[in-house]
């Protein structure tokens, strides 16, 4: 079977890809350790788990997908990768904007217990079409912000020279990253699915048969 580097979001875990498993080997690491590390010991981590595994393939989602893109486009991988609602980077003018997000971000983090920032979290506009999550992993929170926030990663598509094992699939419903999609991915493959919002791994069957269609082509 295909085996898979899986990278989970933003309060997620490796258990996020379990739905994968009845076709595919899966190796999903958890992230909320590793955040802990600077950008390239983590690189160095993820790249030993590649060699030693003999990965095939890189599928992220959220902020999984975004790690799985500067792994694979900064380190020159040549692995294809499948990214659930992923972002390969802002341009100079955006970064200064979202920077001020991130840190309020960071803010709620630390002046909101677990249950208090779980519903603040719901409750953002980027998650109006998805199921409420109810369980997060609060592990090194601030971390995924304060270290490898979207305002800190690096600008990849101007990077990226072969553009055939990027693919793309986000929800219908998620207007943000559909809209940045349409934009900024139109030379990559992307597609939509239909009446899902932001969170794509709560849609394991469309996830499944995506991935597996994808795989055949």
């Amino acid at each position: 079977m295909p085996k898979f580097l899986a990278l989970h979001g933003f309060l997620g875990t490796p258990e996020d890809f379990d739905f994968l498993k009845a076709k595919f080997n899966i190796v999903a690491p958890d992230l909320s350790k590793l955040v802990e590390l600077d950008k390239q010991e983590l690189y160095k981590y993820l790249i030993n788990i590649i060699n030693i595994e003999s990965i095939d393939y890189i599928i992220g989602y959220s902020f999984g997908s975004r790690l799985g893109l500067s792994l694979k486009v900064e380190n020159q991988l040549d692995l294809p990768i499948y990214c659930l609602a992923g972002h390969m980077g802002l341009n100079p003018k955006e970064i200064g904007v979202r920077g001020e997000v991130e840190e309020k971000f960071c803010e709620k983090i630390i002046s909101l217990n677990r249950q208090e920032f779980l519903k603040y979290w719901n409750s953002l506009e980027l998650f109006k079409y998805d199921e409420p999550l109810k369980k997060i992993n609060f592990n090194n929170a601030q971390l995924f912000f304060e270290k490898y926030g979207l305002a800190k990663q690096l600008e990849l598509i101007p990077r990226v020279k072969e553009r055939s094992d990027f693919h793309f699939l986000y929800g219908d419903k998620d207007t943000k990253y559909k809209t940045y999609a349409l934009k900024n991915l139109k030379k990559f493959d992307v597609e939509l699915l239909q009446d899902a919002g932001h969170r794509l791994i709560q849609y394991p069957e469309c996830v499944m048969n995506w991935l597996q269609r994808k795989l055949n082509e």
